[in-house]
């Protein structure tokens, strides 16, 4: 009973360690600039990196490269910076619209194509959002 009970507890920890583990993929640090930030700090700290650091590094700095194209952007011109995000808020209505439209059609392997088509078009448009956001958010007051 000892050992069961030492097992959760272990297996508890190695998940709550895991929880805590900073995300350094692209598609993450682009929309949490905060974070984005504090992963380009940890990078130019670095003196020595294994194969995995520069992978994550180089990505890291992608993205922060093209975070900052987006700042300015959207420092240089903001209501052309507006207007691109109401198009693309626009143009996520239109696919959800088309996405539930699909769902209705009878299972076929063109519309299951054009169904996993939409779904991703779905899910980089709202990406798309939320990183301009994250950008539009960086130069509120709070």
């Amino acid at each position: 009973m000892q050992l069961f009970a030492s097992n959760i507890l272990l297996l508890f920890l190695m998940g709550m360690l895991t929880g805590c583990q900073q995300r350094t993929d692209y598609a993450y640090l682009i929309q949490h600039p905060k974070q984005l930030h504090q992963a380009l700090e940890e990078c130019h700290t670095l003196t020595t990196m294994t194969s995995e650091e520069d992978l994550q590094c180089k990505e890291i700095k992608r993205a922060g490269a093209d975070f900052t194209a987006m700042l300015s952007e959207q420092q240089l011109d903001p209501e052309k910076f507006g207007k691109r995000l109401l198009q693309a808020e626009y143009q996520l209505a239109l696919t959800k619209q088309k996405l539930a439209e699909l769902k209705r059609l009878p299972s076929e392997p063109t519309t299951a194509q054009q169904l996993a088509d939409t779904k991703k078009l779905y899910l980089e448009k709202k990406a798309e959002i939320k990183t301009m956001l994250a950008v539009i958010g960086t130069q509120s007051p709070e």
